[in-house]
């Protein structure tokens, strides 16, 4: 919708190119720094937070243990290792019924490692989600309920040791 914040900081992103002011007051990279046991308490009240691989999972599986109607995860790459690690919370998502989309890379897009990306994604169908291959591919994005979405560099289903940025932005 044209008043939602989503669409206020994509346009702002359009406008200024790669360049994202995120103001230090919701930063979350600074209140990890300090960690207290109602973090999320906080975070749940910011409307955007910007997060680096240390926070991200945290936070992305809070979201997903939240989620009640839809949950669309954008990741190119795929690993049995990541997958395996988020395996019950994506097992929660088919029990609470919550329609789940994965897009990921064509196989064909990937030569060598095909074979390891398509049983990821038999491994994500077992658990219940759909998987939508898309050739060319390289978007990293989360959408859950139409009301939290994440976009940044981080691939949610394969990361493993790069360092890395999400922005978390929830519609109000």
């Amino acid at each position: 919708s044209p008043g939602c914040k989503l669409t206020s900081i994509i346009k702002t992103v359009s406008e200024m190119g790669c360049v994202l002011p995120v103001p230090e007051k919701h930063s979350v990279l600074r209140m990890f720094d300090n960690f207290q046991s109602d973090l999320f308490t906080q975070i749940d009240n910011l409307s955007y937070v910007l997060c680096n691989e240390a926070q991200f999972y945290d936070l992305f599986t809070s979201d997903l243990d939240a989620c009640r109607k839809t949950a669309v995860i954008l990741s190119p790459y795929l690993t049995a290792r990541r997958i395996t690690l988020l395996e019950s919370t994506l097992r929660e998502l088919k029990a609470k019924k919550v329609k789940t989309v994965v897009w990921t890379k064509d196989p064909l897009d990937l030569g060598t490692t095909a074979e390891a990306h398509e049983q990821c994604s038999e491994m994500l169908k077992k658990l219940g989600l759909k998987v939508i291959f898309r050739s060319g591919t390289h978007e990293k994005a989360v959408i859950l309920d139409g009301e939290i979405a994440y976009y940044g560099s981080l691939n949610p289903l394969s990361q493993r040791d790069t360092r890395e940025t999400m922005l978390r932005v929830k519609d109000e």
